[in-house]
């Protein structure tokens, strides 16, 4: 429960009060960004079904992601150590475009859950800072039904360990850099070219 508070609370600290002020015209200039007159988008069991699929959907989506983390790290490693200490000038510069696309295979995923994330977190805004004082009373008890269920955020977790965003895509490139520094402190390479 604390955790959730903080959680929402990071979230606010996100945006400044000119970013608030920016969401609030936004949504007086377009106020339908979710029409809570229309049944169709107002319907309870349909924003279920939607966070189900979501609910599915993650845990195929999580042990995926998690191994391709570990391979990509892995994999990052054992190039830095190629183009480090093994390679010329031509091997050198295909293990640099390896590298690269490496980092460019888990980019769009982390990004788009990032984005997701983001989302959440302005359509919470949104929806507190839309028009509601004046509105009937079926109109406030979805707006706060609504309320409720966007303030608990789309996450997902790569194997239950870490989140996926660009955080998590960064700190796997620095992994490959610490196999990096962990093979010259063992002098691994050394004990290689001895035998």
């Amino acid at each position: 429960m604390e955790a959730s508070k903080q959680q929402n609370k990071s979230r606010i600290e996100l945006f400044d009060n000119e970013e608030r002020l920016k969401l609030i015209e936004e949504v007086q200039q377009r106020p339908i960004l979710w029409d809570l007159t229309d049944k169709k988008q107002r319907s309870k069991a349909r924003y279920k079904r939607r966070r189900r699929f979501c609910d599915i959907f993650r845990p195929v989506i999580s042990s995926t992601i998690f191994a391709q983390f570990l391979v990509m790290g892995l994999s990052l490693g054992l190039s830095m150590l190629n183009l480090f200490f093994f390679s010329t000038l031509w091997t050198g510069l295909a293990t640099l475009a390896f590298i690269v696309l490496l980092m460019i295979e888990t980019f769009p995923f982390c990004y788009i859950c990032e984005l997701i994330d983001a989302d959440c977190s302005k359509l919470t805004l949104a929806i507190f800072y839309s028009n509601w004082l004046d509105a009937d009373k079926r109109y406030k008890s979805t707006l706060v039904y609504f309320l409720h269920q966007t303030q608990q955020s789309i996450n997902f977790i790569a194997g239950g360990v870490f989140a996926i965003s660009m955080k998590t895509n960064i700190e796997v490139a620095k992994l490959a850099f610490t196999v990096v520094t962990f093979v010259k402190q063992m002098n691994i390479l050394e004990k290689l070219e001895k035998n």
